[in-house]
């Protein structure tokens, strides 16, 4: 976390020993992308973050007792997602009647690796950052605070906005059909799946339900 005082804290502690982090955004990016590798074992990707983002060799984790490693491991992953989830998840603000009049993006709401094209080009939009170029010099926090303080001009924001967009009463069939196709290509995987479902009708809903099960041996003849 930022703070414009003391600076960042690049360092934790565990047992009394100090361990420095690697918290270039790069680096923690590489960690998040192998979370999301289903591929790779979980050892693998333990493993990943002691060597990935403390530096630690693989004698040095050999060194370290079990409940040393999954502590250190825990104290890693709790302190880039603490970061990630305090400058993310804001409050929503609301004007003297109650209505919402500003809310800031969810984590639920974009993906830092399906997002990366939109991200680099509005990053160079707003603040003549090139991320390619800035990876050993952008600090994890400070690319999390640039972040959510890109402008509503930005690619990121707008496809933000459509990707939270709901539909209204009041607008025309057009208007709603304009939405949906805008949502469906901008969905992000995780949610391709949901707004693919809905276009189902009952037989082929039937259909996907039973080809999952298939899928999983738990079809039941």
């Amino acid at each position: 976390m930022i703070s414009l005082a003391f600076g960042i804290n690049n360092d934790i502690e565990l047992n009394g020993v100090t361990y420095p982090l690697d918290l270039d955004f790069s680096t923690v990016l590489r960690i998040f992308e192998m979370f999301q590798d289903d591929d790779l074992e979980e050892g693998y990707k333990f493993a990943g973050v002691l060597m990935g983002i403390a530096g630690l060799s693989e004698d040095e984790i050999l060194d370290l007792n079990d409940q040393d490693k999954i502590d250190l491991y825990l104290k890693i992953t709790e302190r880039i997602t603490n970061s990630f989830a305090n400058e993310v998840e804001a409050e929503k603000e609301f004007d003297l009647k109650g209505n919402v009049i500003h809310e800031e993006i969810k984590k639920e709401d974009y993906n830092l690796t399906e997002d990366a094209p939109y991200i680099f080009a509005s990053f160079y939009k707003d603040y003549k950052i090139d991320l390619i170029e800035s990876r050993g010099n952008l600090h994890w926090d400070k690319f999390n605070a640039l972040l959510v303080s890109l402008s509503d001009e930005t690619k990121f924001k707008k496809v933000i906005e459509i990707r939270q967009m709901k539909e209204t009463d009041d607008m025309t069939s057009e208007q709603k059909i304009a939405l949906k196709k805008a949502k469906k290509a901008y969905a992000l995987k995780s949610s391709q799946q949901a707004i693919e479902f809905e276009e189902m009708d009952i037989k082929q809903k039937r259909e996907w339900f039973a080809k999952q099960q298939r899928k999983s041996g738990e079809l039941i003849e």
